[in-house]
């Protein structure tokens, strides 16, 4: 073989390792991506009390502070030098594990994280040992505040400190057992009867899906909606902002127009 030919033998060689390097590495650093391995860890924040100095947060901490992630095992870690501001559970087999793994997402946290769960009076997260009514049959305010309280104080006992409840949507063509019946007036009494008992024992209430009109038609998971809203679909945020201090507010998914527009 001439000198020439080996050389070029070499240099292919060579190229085809450092290639097959890359490949490993580049792989390495996906799957390291993909379980959320080699997230930095942000700088202990400033906290007194319960105040947080928030000129001490860094930018990414600040951006972490406003995102829920889903419970997933794998995920504590890194939540945790993230500073993530809350995490979200589904449906577990037992109290013990929901308190358990909520344990371990807040132990070493100087900022506390923000627990939930999807607690309407529907769909049950809580279904494999605790059993409640369905939202849709409650009567009257007094029966909706009963409801809170005793939502709020399932939610406390596992760890919870925010649940995205209650619905103020004004019907539920779709799920036909996620909102309050009645007139306009009785869905937002009963609502903000919801948020006090709920908030009464300790647990932030959301309202949602704002603007309204999310639970009719189509299901919004899976399509484009576009809906009018009309001021009575917005009157149940305001009588309950009136009445009470709701923790916060759910904003639908879908295109609204007319009283709100998403322009």
């Amino acid at each position: 073989m001439k000198a020439s030919e080996s050389r070029s033998v070499q240099i292919q060689t060579v190229l085809f390792f450092s290639l097959v390097i890359v490949v490993v590495i580049l792989s390495i650093l996906n799957v390291t991506n993909a379980f959320l391995l080699n997230v930095p860890e942000e700088p202990e924040p400033e906290v007194t009390g319960t105040y947080i100095r928030l000129g001490e947060l860094t930018l990414r901490e600040k951006i972490a502070q406003m995102i829920i992630g889903n419970c997933k095992d794998e995920s504590v870690e890194p939540y945790r030098k993230m500073r993530l501001g809350g995490v979200f559970f589904w449906a577990m087999d037992s109290p013990e594990a929901f308190s358990g793994q909520v344990e371990r997402f807040q132990e070493g946290r100087s900022i506390p994280m923000f627990v939930s769960a999807d607690l309407e009076g529907c769909l049950n997260p809580f279904e494999n040992f605790r059993n409640f009514s369905s939202v849709a049959d409650l009567e009257t305010s007094g029966d909706a505040l009963l409801f809170g309280q005793e939502h709020g104080r399932t939610l406390r006992s596992l760890g919870f400190n925010l649940n995205f409840a209650p619905v103020v949507d004004l019907n539920d063509t779709i799920w036909k057992c996620r909102s309050f019946q009645g007139s306009t007036d009785e869905v937002a009494e009963k609502a903000a009867a919801y948020v006090r008992g709920l908030q009464g024992e300790g647990i932030l209430a959301t309202l949602k899906h704002y603007p309204g009109k999310t639970l009719i038609g189509r299901d919004p998971h899976k399509y484009v909606i576009e809906t009018v809203i009309e001021e009575k679909d917005l009157y149940p945020y305001e009588y309950c902002f009136h009445e009470e201090e709701p923790g916060a507010v759910m904003v639908s998914h879908h295109i609204a127009a007319g009283a709100v527009s998403s322009d």
